[in-house]
């Protein structure tokens, strides 16, 4: 009988340690902010801040639609070019921003692509932001991307 205890005590303490992870998760990613693919690389996106101890980022539904847009005029352009961040950085008033944007075929693809990136994965780690919006678009089988990170 002792070892299927021993067993047993294994999967909870393991459990038990994700809580901690699932519950940041849950509370910076409400599901009002984007689609199931978007919401994914926000997980994502803070599963990595979180593995290197920063602060996961605050998903915002606002922000998330001005992402959308971009990576649907992408996608219908045929090509990846950032927006213009002055224009959004004096329009919101915001006090930085940081934006990431790229196509692949899967929404973890994607992520990883901007981790192997040092200017992307700077924007995706920095301290200096505090929300996120993901914008992603599927056009003739590829995903626009389009992750903006700022601070108010």
């Amino acid at each position: 009988m002792p070892a299927p205890m021993t067993a047993l005590r294994r999967p909870v303490v393991a459990l038990a340690s994700c809580g901690a992870f699932a519950l940041a998760m849950a509370v910076a990613t409400p599901a009002s902010a984007g689609t199931a693919p978007e919401r994914t690389m926000v997980r994502l996106v803070n599963g990595d801040r979180l593995s290197r101890t920063i602060f996961p980022l605050r998903a915002s539904a606002a922000v998330t639609r001005i992402a959308r847009r971009h990576s649907r005029q992408m996608a219908a352009r045929g090509s990846l070019y950032h927006s213009c961040i002055d224009c959004i950085l004096h329009q919101h008033r915001w006090a930085t921003i940081g934006e990431n944007v790229g196509r692949a075929s899967t929404v973890r693809q994607a992520n990883q692509l901007f981790m192997h990136s040092a200017p992307h994965r700077q924007n995706i780690l920095s301290s200096a932001f505090r929300r996120i919006g993901v914008g992603i678009v599927r056009a003739r089988g590829v995903l626009w991307v389009t992750e903006l990170f700022y601070r108010s």
